[in-house]
């Protein structure tokens, strides 16, 4: 199988470090199910708190998504995260856990969550690049999804313009951008919602933003009850 892959060189610099090069998959030949074999999970050096700057595809559910990672995990890694859901037009903060068993899938930076409704669905996020000090780029299926799941991760919770304007000058040139979308991370917006508990919120997010039409509103009437 022919793959096209289109490698941009983010040589920005962040917080006086210049960032690695890495490889940013084009939306229209990229299959995260058979170009991301996963990486060994690296708990140590991963650890702490990853704020999403943009995702593929363009979806307006979730905005301020945080991701704390912990150093170390026994039976289960625990991720846990917080994240303002805007799903059906109701602003909600929402602090929740989610995990993963440590098995092979984990410990190579292949993540599996279970939806089960009416509709059992498994997404997968796998870890496409990781700095550790920077950046992490992971990508997301499900295996009726349309379109596969992007999500740029910053140690940063804000980029300076200049590393934006890079950003977005890579995508103009990779023809990404009009599938790629910024993300809410302002301190005066993220902070100002109240804070409601959720269990389950996420996945049904995360198949809100992979999924259109006649699967995102079944979704969406999910969460909605």
């Amino acid at each position: 199988m022919k793959r096209i892959i289109i490698v941009l060189l983010f040589g920005f610099i962040w917080m006086h470090s210049v960032l690695s090069q890495f490889t940013f998959p084009p939306i229209t030949t990229f299959d995260c199910f058979k170009d991301v074999l996963g990486m060994p999970l690296n708990l140590q050096a991963l650890s702490g708190d990853w704020y999403e700057m943009g995702r593929v595809p363009k979806t307006d559910v979730m905005k301020c998504l945080v991701v704390s990672v912990p150093q170390k995990a026994d039976e289960n890694l625990e991720l846990h995260l917080e994240y303002i859901s805007t799903l059906g037009g109701d602003i909600q903060r929402v602090r929740e856990t989610v995990q993963f068993p440590m098995d092979n899938f984990t410990k190579n930076s292949i993540f599996h969550l279970f939806y089960s409704g009416s509709l059992s669905i498994i997404i997968t996020y796998k870890v496409i690049y990781t700095d550790y000090k920077h950046m992490t780029l992971i990508c997301g299926y499900a295996g009726i999804s349309p379109v596969p799941l992007i999500k740029l991760l910053s140690r940063q919770r804000q980029l300076d313009q200049r590393s934006i304007d890079f950003i977005q000058a890579q995508l103009v040139t990779s023809g990404v951008e009009e599938h790629f979308m910024w993300t809410e991370q302002s301190p005066e917006h993220c902070g100002t919602a109240a804070l409601s508990p959720a269990v389950g919120l996420f996945i049904l997010l995360a198949l809100a933003i992979l999924f259109e039409d006649d699967v995102y509103g079944y979704v969406r009437k999910s969460c909605l009850r």
